[in-house]
């Protein structure tokens, strides 16, 4: 476990990599187009699962691994016949998919064609994860998650290579992807066979997950709405410069808070069922906590920090993707701290009210890119993502508040907005990087920036009361061995 939860903290690090190289091979338009294939993947791949995942794990979960088997076959089974017949329904609508939704590029059915290829290869994967997952192998699923991101790097790698276009990529992304699960797949041969498959387990399995498919389809429309509005108003350059900033804050969110909150679920949820309420306010307030007090420096630093760090890793096409990344992480930082308040409704057995607000966060965020985008443009959709989250924040809140009260200390909240500003004040004291420096001048500058930031930061939230010396280190070991 330990080790699976090292890998995904270092994750990231895979998309550290790959940025760079895709946005200086592609361009802000191929790389507009790269991004809107992931479109069509993540609206396909939903339609290929229907929520049988989700059925998997909660129907044979501690059953005997024959039975576990006869399940996994037969969903194995669906997934192949679910693939032939969203690819086939994708190819059918290829031309207005390719108009509207990848920019009318050249070989546009190929792309299509591809996503949808990609969204099997995911599903398949996800199989075999959950499988993992069931027996409880979580030193393979970690070996699983390095062995993904060393393909995709590879994959791109290759790519730059052969000097090919975004059919290319979109091909030897997905031969990474087949690599991959077919040495899952002879794995699972070789130690269980392939024998009778249950298809009436998997009827229940499916039934069990089908309410879940609204949520699965709102999880894809809000990460991908603003950039189908901004296609409509805008270009595909602009998709891609804005995919960009999109792409980072999801990394820089995921880094920031997946330490502090990855043993938070389990803990909580454990502390819930015992009926011990104050250790589950206690876990709250240190992980809620802890990833308040990281996000919000993070999210003030990104607008002194974010146009060095694109320069970095960008094309100077990209430019105008600093002003819009602040933005984009404040909105997904925000989401990440309303999953806290979210869980409470699985634990009351309430999980309808996590899809309808997930449903109304994606109506209003459309709803807010059709009127900020036009005016806007990249800058609309970014604040439409803040609005739309912190509207869902503030009502997941007040609806769990009056079973289960989480509450953040609101001195804390003070001081660390306090000394969060007072490090964007230092940050604004610091002078800009002289432009056309040269990449290690920029990565020094870069460096220096967050030195001062964090150094500011937490000499100013010390000195607040906020935190003591000895508190970070504190509040992990409590987080993780309460």
């Amino acid at each position: 476990m330990k080790w699976l939860g090292a890998v995904q903290i270092a994750l990231p690090a895979k998309s550290l990599i790959i940025l760079p190289i895709l946005t200086h091979k592609l361009g802000t338009g191929d790389y507009g187009v790269w991004s809107q294939v992931a479109v069509i993947t993540a609206v396909a791949a939903p339609l290929m699962n229907w929520g049988t995942s989700f059925g998997f794990v909660r129907r044979k979960a501690g059953a005997p691994i024959e039975e576990r088997a006869r399940l996994f076959r037969a969903w194995v089974y669906a997934l192949v016949t679910a693939f032939v017949v969203v690819l086939a329904m994708a190819l059918a609508a290829a031309d207005p998919l390719t108009r509207h939704v990848l920019g009318s590029p050249e070989q546009g059915t190929a792309l299509v064609a591809f996503a949808v290829l990609l969204a099997f290869s995911g599903m398949l994967l996800n199989a075999e994860v959950a499988w993992l997952k069931l027996n409880g192998e979580s030193h393979i699923h970690a070996m699983v998650l390095l062995a993904d991101a060393v393909l995709a790097i590879l994959a791109v790698v290759a790519f730059v290579l052969i000097q090919g276009s975004v059919v290319h990529l979109a091909g030897l992304t997905f031969l990474a992807d087949v690599v991959l699960v077919s040495g899952l797949f002879v794995r699972h041969l070789r130690r269980h066979g392939w024998g009778e498959a249950d298809f009436k387990a998997f009827w229940s399995a499916f039934r069990y997950g089908l309410p879940l498919m609204p949520l699965s389809f709102a999880n894809a429309g809000i990460n991908w709405v603003d950039r189908i509005v901004l296609l409509r108003y805008l270009s595909i350059s602009d998709v891609g410069i804005y995919s960009l900033a999109h792409a980072i804050a999801q990394m820089a969110v995921q880094a920031f808070t997946q330490p502090v909150r990855a043993y938070y679920p389990t803990r909580a949820t454990a502390a819930y069922n015992l009926g011990n309420l104050e250790a589950v306010r206690t876990l709250y307030g240190l992980s809620a906590g802890t990833t308040f007090a990281v996000q919000v420096p993070a999210a003030i630093g990104l607008f002194f920090v974010a146009p060095t760090f694109i320069a970095i890793i960008a094309p100077p096409s990209f430019t105008p993707s600093p002003a819009v990344l602040p933005l984009v992480f404040i909105g997904y930082a925000i989401d990440r701290q309303a999953t806290y308040s979210l869980l409470v409704f699985e634990w009351q057995m309430r999980q309808h009210w996590v899809t309808i607000t997930q449903l109304g966060t994606l109506a209003l965020n459309l709803l807010l890119n059709l009127l900020l985008i036009p005016r806007f443009g990249l800058i609309g959709a970014g604040i439409a993502n803040v609005v739309a989250f912190a509207i869902r924040y503030l009502f997941v809140q007040a609806m769990v508040s009056s079973t289960t009260p989480l509450r953040a200390n609101p001195t804390f909240i003070v001081k660390v907005v306090a000394a969060s500003a007072i490090m964007g004040f230092g940050l604004w004291l610091l002078p800009d990087a002289p432009p056309s420096t040269g990449l290690w001048r920029t990565a020094g500058h870069l460096a220096v920036q967050v030195t001062v930031g964090g150094v500011v930061y937490l000499t100013a939230l010390m000195a607040l009361g906020g935190i003591a010396s000895s508190g970070v280190k504190a509040a992990f070991s409590r987080v993780v061995n309460l």
